[in-house]
């Protein structure tokens, strides 16, 4: 609803209240290992998690899969070099819809061509995961999980938009 009402009804210069976001959902569950699945806008959250790992718990392991239509439409691609410094225990697997391009100086990362396959994810069997990006998106990726066997607890997700996803 507020994406439309957004998109249709306001406008550059118009002047906006709003509010700090706020709700339950936490990406960065308990203390331990750490996946961060997302894809287009749903890279938002992920890098609030990052930087607040950064901030809190620099140490940790955390895994960050992010897919995206290229590399040039990747949002805030090039903060990633600075959180692997800041988080050396960050490993990060990037996939593109098109033939991947544009090498970004500093930043370690494996780099695939496709969609987001859930059996080349890399999971630690005590990984906690996070997943936000279109809902066919983390449905395909929570079934690979589950079969992976990663227990259906241990995956949050925020959809934005309309729908839940199935068990």
């Amino acid at each position: 609803m507020v994406s439309t009402f957004l998109h249709e009804r306001v406008s550059a210069g118009d002047t906006l209240r709003l509010s700090p976001p706020f709700g339950e959902v936490s990406a960065i569950g308990d203390a331990g290992p750490l996946l961060l699945v997302s894809a287009g806008i749903g890279l938002t959250p992920a890098m609030a998690a990052l930087e607040h790992l950064a901030a809190t718990e620099p140490e940790r392991e955390v895994v960050l899969v992010h897919a995206d239509q290229a590399a040039a439409a990747h949002a805030r691609r090039a903060e990633l070099p600075g959180l692997q410094d800041r988080l050396p225990n960050l490993s990060v697997r990037l996939w593109y819809e098109d033939a991947a391009d544009g090498e970004l100086t500093g930043l370690t990362a494996e780099v695939a061509t496709g969609l987001v396959d859930p059996n080349l994810i890399p999971l630690s069997p005590e990984a906690h995961v996070h997943l936000c990006g279109p809902a066919p998106f983390m449905s395909r990726v929570r079934g690979g999980l589950l079969r992976r066997g990663v227990p259906s607890d241990r995956i949050a997700y925020e959809v934005f938009g309309p729908g839940m996803l199935p068990d």
